[in-house]
């Protein structure tokens, strides 16, 4: 796979990801956790907009965590 065709895929998971709904989420964050895991693996760089979704993940584990509390 080239640099291009890798940007491209990354651009398409971003693009859909922006568009998804908070619930639906959760079902991607195993796909983009691994597409990280592997990037990692490899001693590549993360790309930002990939960053950006997994710092998203944490959001909105602190958000559910919260959704759920007791008042």
């Amino acid at each position: 796979m080239t640099n291009d065709d890798f940007q491209r895929q990354v651009g398409a998971l971003v693009a859909a990801f922006e568009k998804m709904p908070r619930a639906q989420r959760s079902h991607a964050r195993t796909g983009v956790e691994r597409v990280i895991q592997t990037l990692k693996d490899n001693g590549q760089p993360i790309p930002a907009p990939l960053r950006r979704i997994e710092a998203r993940f944490g959001q909105d584990d602190e958000e559910d965590f919260f959704d759920n509390m007791p008042v």
